[in-house]
């Protein structure tokens, strides 16, 4: 019966695998120890894997689904930061690497899987993996970077000209995101989202 589960195990955490495998090679020994610590969590759409305030022991590996970072303003009204999509991670470092609240809230933006790594599976792994901690590294740098360069994107261009580059360049999005979290994303009111979307039409 082992050998039969196995394959669908490991067809499972494949995308985490093929990532870390661009980074750094893990023997097949080490890539058993990884697997050992990871646990798959199923989530409903608008559930909150971190509120703002608490603080993150979990980093998060998103094989299907979609995941918003988010904070209230001061009016309490919510602003979306940024979209983590399939085949990438999300965790509020800063919290998560000193154990002080988080500064953002991270939710699923509808019924998503997630491979969960808790602090304590990240510590083993950092200890008993040499290259594991450069790999997490390499990984969180290149996000930051991809980060940045697709809020830069948005600066210095008006609503509809954002608008029109998120559907060119993040349409993935566009068709499973609601319209509210969409314009929030895009620093817009819903009902000038609509009107765009009309006049784009």
């Amino acid at each position: 019966m082992q050998s039969l589960l196995k394959p669908k195990h490991l067809h499972m955490h494949s995308a985490l695998f093929n990532l870390l495998s661009q980074f750094n090679k893990f023997s097949s020994d080490e890539l058993q120890l990884i697997e050992a610590q990871l646990v798959v969590r199923k989530v409903k759409e608008n559930e909150f894997l971190l509120e703002r305030g608490a603080v993150c022991r979990e980093i998060l590996f998103i094989t299907e689904g979609l995941v918003r970072t988010l904070i209230h303003n001061n009016d309490g009204e919510e602003q979306t930061h940024y979209f983590i999509k399939e085949n990438q991670f999300i965790a509020d470092l800063e919290s998560f690497n000193n154990l002080t609240p988080a500064t953002e809230s991270i939710q699923a933006v509808c019924d998503s899987t997630l491979i969960v790594l808790s602090k304590k599976s990240i510590d083993l792994l950092i200890a008993s993996i040499p290259q594991w901690k450069e790999t997490m590294l390499q990984i969180a740098q290149k996000a930051l970077m991809e980060k940045i360069y697709t809020r830069n994107a948005y600066l210095g261009v008006d609503a509809t000209a954002r608008y029109l580059k998120f559907i060119t360049e993040q349409g993935d999005i566009a068709l499973c995101a609601p319209q509210s979290i969409i314009a929030s994303y895009l620093g817009i009111t819903p009902q000038s989202l609509s009107r765009i979307r009309k006049q784009v039409r």
